[in-house]
């Protein structure tokens, strides 16, 4: 049996607000727009959108690279797929390799 881990970070706007996104260790944590503050409810937090100075990759992908590579790394899944907004497979071939290169070493 394998088991398949997917996300949508790709494409995500917010996640839900939770205590543990505060914890500076968490995988999310620097993936959130701290200065936007939650959502009016405040059962959200708002992503960061735009291009990581960092890695030159959007932030969306990042999110997906990083939370997929832990699953893997936490024996959660052996296989991970990321949703894209319109099946670009330069996209996909980016996250797969961007998973690889925290998993393989």
């Amino acid at each position: 049996m394998r088991i398949v881990a997917r996300t949508d970070a790709y494409s995500a706007k917010r996640i839900h607000n939770s205590a543990n996104v505060y914890n500076k260790e968490h995988v999310d944590y620097k993936f959130v727009d701290w200065e936007r503050g939650p959502s009016p409810d405040g059962k959200y937090l708002y992503l960061k959108q735009g291009v990581n100075p960092t890695t030159g990759r959007i932030w969306g992908m990042d999110l997906a690279i990083e939370r997929c590579a832990r699953v893997v790394e936490d024996g959660l899944a052996s296989h991970v797929w990321m949703e894209t907004p319109d099946a670009d497979l330069e996209v996909a071939k980016q996250f797969i390799e961007g998973v690889n290169a925290i998993v393989n070493p």
